[in-house]
């Protein structure tokens, strides 16, 4: 099965073995994958960071150095050594991309009751529904795509949900004034949602 992901700070794709479904899980052959530009983007961008650059944004940032001084001071330079080289380890791992797509269930787990195999889905969740070709996704993170809806468009359920779930929990009424800021793709999902609200 080929998966997309970031190794050593580059985008690859490699093979990996195929999953199962666990017992509360569905195992879903993905049609399409949501690429988030904004989150996949940044993420490439702080696994290419090599460690001298994220050492001189902490020596930048008042809080950060404040918090790595004290670290210092209370465990020692070689035990504030070996955390850094802990949380700095992620440049070196492969890390899974994506977080939303759709496609047909082709596996059920034994506690899963209400899908089948055969299904279209949408699915969510980083570390599950990633830009593979394979899934194996909790039952809680997958949604039925209704009759006639597209799995292309599907693909972009999460994306919409959490702009929906912002909304849901700024706790927008009907007929209020809200300022969204920040129109990214979501944000600009979310400004839709809030006209839509208003009528």
């Amino acid at each position: 099965m080929k998966q997309l992901l970031i190794k050593g700070g580059r985008v690859t794709v490699d093979e990996f073995p195929e999953p199962v479904a666990g017992l509360s899980e569905v195992l879903v052959a993905n049609a399409f994958s949501a690429v988030s530009v904004g989150t996949e983007r940044a993420v490439i961008l702080e696994a290419r960071k090599g460690k001298i650059q994220r050492i001189l944004e902490i020596l930048r940032d008042e809080e950060l150095r404040r918090k790595a001084l004290q670290h210092i001071k209370s465990h020692g330079l070689f035990k504030s050594y070996q955390v850094w080289n802990q949380i700095t380890a992620s440049s070196t791992t492969s890390i899974p991309l994506g977080y939303s797509s759709a496609g047909i269930v082709i596996q059920v787990g034994s506690n899963v009751v209400d899908l089948n195999v055969g299904d279209a889905v949408a699915c969510a969740g980083v570390g599950y529904a990633n830009h593979a070709e394979l899934v194996a996704v909790p039952r809680n993170l997958v949604a039925k795509v209704p009759e006639g809806v597209d799995l292309l468009e599907a693909s972009f359920t999460t994306v919409g949900s959490i702009a929906l779930h912002s909304l849901r929990l700024a706790n927008a009424q009907p007929g209020e004034y809200v300022a969204i800021i920040g129109v990214g793709l979501i944000g600009l999902i979310a400004v839709q949602l809030a006209k839509m609200f208003s009528i």
